[in-house]
């Protein structure tokens, strides 16, 4: 029986060669696995936006410019609020672009760097509900389950709440007259009203409650690479970087 040949020098450069591309092929889109942090993000337009890579939300877009700076990589996976944090506390070294920082969650997290104060107001159908007084009197008021508006008004005896999955539900809910109020932040109040084309007057009231929120990140991330992106932000301050991205958004941070 005749035996097969072996391959000549010309077939296996051929095949080297086909493998070193599948190699390449098959390396992830960054570069060095040492300066990438993976981020977890949820969707709150315009603060964070799911599936839009020219317009992530300023808080995506401070972070993105804060990683360049510090000469760091990121990897921004959505994911509801709650699934989130727990990946964040689970898993670990990971970053969340804006997060409220409240009592609850101050030991939970890293706060690597300030982004702004963020107002919370009601929004209602037609008449503006400025008082938390006035608010306990609604039949009911949407919230996001969990979220700090939840967290706020339950630990002031609300016992009106409509916890919902998102801001689009809560939107939804109150034009469609399922709910008489949304508590939410300013920034995600303002840009469903000025989005609104449901044909319902919507009203926004004064703020009832402020919050700070900041860049935080699972406790055990490194210490550089937190000094790293603390540094980058301050700078962005300074130089007017990060006021420059919310003002894209229609949005101003102190």
């Amino acid at each position: 029986m005749p035996q097969p040949k072996a391959p000549s020098g010309r077939h296996t450069m051929l095949r080297l060669a086909a493998l070193f591309c599948v190699a390449l092929i098959s390396q992830p889109a960054f570069g060095d696995p040492n300066k990438q942090d993976r981020v977890v993000a949820a969707n709150f337009p315009p603060i964070m936006i799911e599936g839009n890579q020219a317009r992530p939300g300023y808080a995506i877009e401070i972070l993105q410019v804060a990683a360049e700076r510090a000469s760091r990589e990121i990897d921004v996976a959505f994911y509801p609020l709650r699934r989130g944090l727990a990946i964040m506390q689970s898993e670990g070294s990971i970053i969340f672009p804006s997060l409220l920082r409240t009592p609850e969650r101050e030991n939970q997290f890293l706060w690597l760097a300030r982004i702004g104060t963020q107002f919370f107001e009601f929004v209602s159908r037609d008449t503006p509900i400025e008082t938390l007084d006035q608010a306990r009197k609604l039949h009911s008021i949407a919230v996001p389950q969990s979220g700090v508006a939840d967290i706020f008004l339950t630990s002031r005896g609300f016992d009106n709440l409509f916890r919902v999955s998102s801001s689009e539900t809560a939107f939804l809910m109150l034009t469609h007259g399922r709910v008489d109020a949304w508590l939410t932040s300013e920034p995600i109040a303002r840009k469903y009203v000025a989005q609104n084309q449901t044909g319902v007057t919507l009203a926004v009231g004064q703020p009832v409650h402020e919050l700070t929120a900041f860049i935080a990140s699972s406790p055990d991330l490194s210490p550089d690479i937190a000094e790293a992106y603390r540094a980058a932000v301050e700078t962005m301050r300074t130089d007017g970087t990060i006021a420059r991205i919310a003002e894209k958004y229609g949005v101003e941070l102190d």
